[in-house]
Parts: C-alpha cells; structure tokens; sequence
C-alpha cells in the first residue's frame, strides 16, 4: 500500500521527504530546559532546540508540542508530512503563555515546503528584525505540480512580521500566513486548508495570502479552503487574499486599520470561482491606492459577496477589478452594509465588470454622512449587464454617481442628497428610510442592527423579487422567493422606534455639528456644552447611555457625571452635569425620527438644545420641540 501511495503521490508530482528514523514515541516535547540528547518523548524528558527538531522527519500522527511560557529563535522547519485523518500536529503543552516561534528575520517562522496534512496550532509566532525583507510569519510551499491537502492553522497569534513587498511580485512568501505555488507549473494547488481563529497584528508586507509570485498561470485548483474567525489588525498591505481558488469560504473574519506601509484591500480574490465571503467586518483601511474592504479582481467567476458589515474604507466597499476584459463575471453583491465608505473613490468602484454573464448588486444598505463626500459608483465600461435592485443608499454627502446605460437600477431608494448623476430608476424612493439608529459604530459588528428598519418605514416590503436571494437578510430574516422583500439589508417586520441600545456614543447636534461634551467637569453642578468633534473620541464627548427602565435612559459622561435638568421647566434653562442619583431629572427620553437623528426630552417634556451655537464650550440648554434641528441629534455608537 505504501508503495502503490508513493506512487500516485509521484505521478502529481509531490515529493516525498525520506522516511522517518525509528522513534520509540509519536508524542514529542520540547523545552527550553530540554536537552537535545533526551528521548523527547516525555515532558520529563524533553528536547531543546529547533535544530533537533529539523532534523527529524515526523510521521503521520506525530505530534510536536513545544512547552509553553518557552522562547525560541530561529526557523522551525520540520520535516515529513501527516496523512489524511492524521495529520503531524505542532501545538504546545503545559500552562502559561503560548509557546514563542521568533523568526529572528529568518525567511520564515514556521516553513513548511512541499510538505502535506500538517496542523499548526497554539503558538506565538513574530519574525522582525532591524530592517524589512521577503520573510513571513508561517510559510507553505507548494513547487510541485499537483494538490498538497491538509493544511490546518488555528489558534495562532502571529505578529511583527517585517517583511517586504517590491511590487513586482505579489506578497505569497512576504505575510503572516503565506501559501506559495511555484509558477513552474500551472497545475498546482492546495485543498483542505482550514485558516481559523488567528490573531494578526502588524505583519508585513500582509495579513493571510494564497497565490504565487507572478500572480497569474496558475488553473483555479486550490479547493475546500475555509478562512473564518480570524482577527487582524495593521496588516502593512492586504488582510486576506484567496488567489486561483475555487469554492473558498472566507467569514467571520474582522480585518481594520490595514494597507498603510503597502497597498492593498481588505478582503480579495482573483483567478477565483465559486467563493462565498460572509459575515466579515472589514474597517479603516488606508489608501496607497486600492483602500476598499472588498475586492473582486481579475478573472473571478460565481462570487458571492454577502452578510458583510464595512465602514470608513477610503478606496470604497467593492472594486471591481481590472477592466471589461479582465473583470469579474456572475457576481452577486447583496444583503451587506456599508457605513461611510470611498471618500477617496467611491462605494461601488466599477472599472471590471465583466461584459461575459451578469452582476448583481441588490438589498444592500449605503450609508454617506454629511461629514464624507463618497461618491456612490465610478463609470463601467462594461456592456449592460450590471442590476442594481432594492438597495437604500442614504446620501448625505455631496458625492454622485458615475453612471451608464451599461446599468439597470430597479426599486431602489435614494435619500438624502440627489445629484444631477442619480440614476435613472422608475421605481425609486426618496423617502426617509428609517433607520434606528443612524451612524451603526466603529468597530463592533453588532452595532449594525443600527441599520434595521423601523416600523412603518416605506422600504418595508416595497422592493421586487430577486431570485436565488439567499433566502435570508443580513441579520438572519427570512427573505421570501416570491413575497416582495424589503429594501437594504434589513427584511424584518420593523423595528419600535425609539433608542434601543446601551452602549458608549458620541451626540453630535445637527445644526452645529458640534458634540455634546462634558467640558472637562468633575464637580457635580456643572454645566454640560458642545465642541468641535473631530474624532469620535474625545474622552470629553464620549457619553455612556443605559435604560433605566420605563423608556428611560441615563446619559453619563467619561466623567462620571450625569445630564440632569435640574427640574426647570424654562425653555432656555441650562443642562447640568451631576452625581446620580436616579432623579427623574436624569431619566431622559430618546426618540428616533428617523436617519439616524434623535430627540432627546427630559423631565418636563423639554428637548435637550444645542442652541444654533457654533462656539466651542457654550452650555447646552433646553426647548419646547419647535422642529428645530438645534433640537435634534446625531448618536453616533463608538462601543
């Protein structure tokens, strides 16, 4: 049998490393205070070094458990390669902190070459140096040409990878998880690859990439790879990156403040068919020149785009990628939300979509500010084969649409700012959709139920069937294959108006744009004012809002103080800040009137005013509701 497997192994090209010495244990311990002449089958008796490790070749069912609370320095290579259903497992032993790989700017960590069904778990993994080059946090080379299967990640904790990207090549032997195929054959591939549960932080030149140096020659062979719950954060370029993949699952994911050392997205793929990438929160990207969260690049075919929560991406939510000739075809973009996306581009970047089958952009929910100038699409050069159905895009900024008859826009609302370019839709709206909450938060993906509808909104039920919808909403609502659906990525009943969510916001008055803002006070009695916001957090603005019960809310700054009325019934009487107490003075009433804007009335049926001021420090006051937008608020959810 196992010659008849060296034998199949050899025909798709894979190499086998020489068979392992005779061992007298599958279970092998590693330990600072090891010794490499130890048997290392014990935790009693442990090995040493990296080195002895290296230069053992390791059978299927093998594992390598290195001690936890232990260091090591240098380039973990082990050799031989598992079997599938047991595969050679690194992971580590004992109690504390998690065993360190520390490249040391070795080419890689943790490097596997030509080797197959491997599971590396429970590590710390950094490679830095005093200068960046081509190295990676945990690499896997494929220069054969067939499929290595059975590469499992998980559970790992790579940061401060200094490597390095030219821009010639593409970044498959320069990340913190790189999968590498030798353009020597067009052939090879991976399957089975299971990229799961992995914190990154600061790896360059990015987070998770699978493709080659040259990026293209390669047939869409890469299959079975599911890339889920992974954390990363200030990725140099890319976070993830799924090249000549077919069927890949990429979800669950949180991907931000990425792409300021070198360019690129959030999430991509390219040479790709038939992936599904859902459920990610991909956030404050920077902008060498793509920036956006999505990327559907060249020759992709049968992308599904879904269930996605994406905000303050400068270079957009979507890229299509490159051009008509080489852009994405049969994709479907739908159910996802977008807060505050492409104020260096636009939303929708449609340079690539392909002439060759059809896109479908339907059910998501865009979301401008006044504060963005997004524009919403750039020009398609593509033929007219583009559908964009039942989305709501709230526009408040001053950002247009670039676009072409190579589009069909159908049941879509627009509301908010209406430029000369909006499209052309027969069955658009222009009304409030009513969100119930506005602005959803920075990063915190559940903050997007901000975005559901309230009850008695007008895109309730006022969209047009789509078929093979997906048969569910971005927050788990039936979506029906032949009852009219909502518009945007909300298809629930509605949502009671009013705030329904404790957490930390910041209140930026409609009028001024000014925040409400503590001034710095911490003596109970004091006044509470507005200044200039900038940030979204100033600790001074930054007010904690709690139910208190009886639609009620506590309203409470960093200060620990809280909004009071001090009981006048005055209209221009000052708003105090004061210990609480829970006086009704400090139980506040917040009512939703739609887009995100909110009325907050205190114990005398008063509106809390920001009084037209556009002076830093003036004191807040309060007024009988005259409709005023002094009167109205702007809640924006920081945590």
């Amino acid at each position: 049998m196992a010659a008849l497997m060296a034998a199949g192994l050899a025909l798709l090209g894979v190499s086998l490393a020489a068979p392992a010495q005779a061992a007298t244990c599958t279970t092998y311990y590693v330990s600072t205070s090891g010794s490499n002449s130890n048997s290392g089958c014990s935790s009693s008796a442990p090995w040493a070094t990296l080195a002895k490790v290296n230069a053992t070749t390791f059978a299927a069912g093998d594992q390598i458990l290195f001690a936890r609370g232990g260091s090591w320095t240098g380039e973990l290579h082990p050799l031989g390669s598992g079997s599938s259903g047991d595969p050679i497992v690194i992971s580590s032993y004992g109690s504390g902190s998690a065993p360190i790989i520390a490249g040391g700017g070795a080419a890689a960590a943790v490097y596997l070459d030509n080797q197959q069904y491997w599971t590396i778990e429970n590590l710390e993994i950094t490679n830095t140096t005093t200068s960046a080059a081509i190295r990676s946090g945990i690499q896997l080379e494929n220069d054969t040409s067939g499929i290595l299967n059975g590469i499992h990640i998980t559970d790992d904790n790579i940061h401060n990878v200094l490597g390095f990207w030219n821009g010639a090549e593409q970044p498959s032997t320069s990340s913190g998880i790189a999968f590498n195929l030798s353009d020597s054959s067009t052939t090879n591939g991976w399957n089975d690859v299971l990229i799961q549960g992995n914190t990154l932080t600061t790896d360059d030149a990015g987070g998770i990439y699978l493709g080659s140096l040259a990026g293209s020659g390669h047939n869409h062979v890469t299959t079975n790879v599911v890339i889920e719950n992974n954390t990363l954060n200030d990725m140099g370029g890319n976070d993830i990156v799924c090249v000549f993949c077919n069927g890949a699952l990429v979800q669950n994911n949180l991907a931000t403040n990425s792409g300021s050392r070198y360019d690129g997205a959030g999430l991509w793929t390219a040479q790709s068919d038939n992936g599904t990438w859902q459920y990610n929160e991909v956030s404050n990207q920077h902008l060498l020149n793509d920036g956006e969260a999505f990327d559907l690049d060249w020759d992709t075919t049968n992308n599904v785009i879904q269930y996605n929560y994406t905000l303050n991406n400068p270079g957009g939510f979507l890229l299509y990628c490159c051009s008509a000739s080489q852009g994405s075809a049969n994709s479907v973009v739908r159910d996802n939300i977008s807060q505050n996306d492409g104020a260096s581009r636009a939303d929708l970047v449609l340079w690539g979509v392909s002439p060759t089958g059809t896109a479908q952009v339907y059910n998501n929910t865009f979301y401008v500010d006044k504060w963005h100038n997004s524009g919403i699409t750039t020009s398609n050069p593509s033929t007219a084969n583009m559908f964009l159905t039942n989305n709501i895009i709230y526009n408040e900024g001053t950002g247009g649409y670039a676009s072409s008859s190579n589009e069909t826009w159908s049941h879509n609302t627009f509301y908010g700012n209406h430029p000369s370019s909006e499209p052309a839709d027969a069955n658009k709206l222009t009304s409030d959709p009513g969100f119930v909450n506005g602005l959803g938060g920075q990063v915190a993906l559940a903050t997007a139920a901000s975005y559901e509808l309230v009850t008695g909104s007008p895109d309730i039920a006022a969209g047009t069937v789509v078929s093979s919808n997906g048969g569910k909403d971005f927050f788990g609502n039936t979506v029906s294959s032949t009852a009219a659906p909502s518009r945007g990525a909300y298809n629930g009943s509605g949502v009671t108006g009013g705030f329904v969510a404790t957490g930390k916001y910041a209140l930026l008055n409609i009028t001024t744009g000014l925040a409400l803002d503590d001034l710095g006070c911490t003596t109970s009695g004091c006044g509470a004012g507005e200044y200039a916001n900038a940030t979204l957090s100033s600790a001074n603005q930054l007010f904690t809002i709690v139910s208190v019960g009886g639609g009620k809310y506590r309203v409470t700054g960093a200060n620990g103080l809280s909004l009071d009325d001090n009981g006048s019934t005055a209209n221009g009487a000052n708003m105090l800040q004061t210990t609480y107490t829970g006086a009704a003075t400090q139980q506040w009433t917040i009512t939703g009137i739609g887009g995100g804007y909110y009325k907050l009335s205190d114990s005398s049926g008063l509106l809390l005013d920001g009084r037209g001021s556009t002076t830093n420090s003036t004191i807040v006051g309060q007024w009988n509701d005259t409709g005023s937008t002094n009167l109205q608020w702007l809640i924006v959810r920081i945590s």
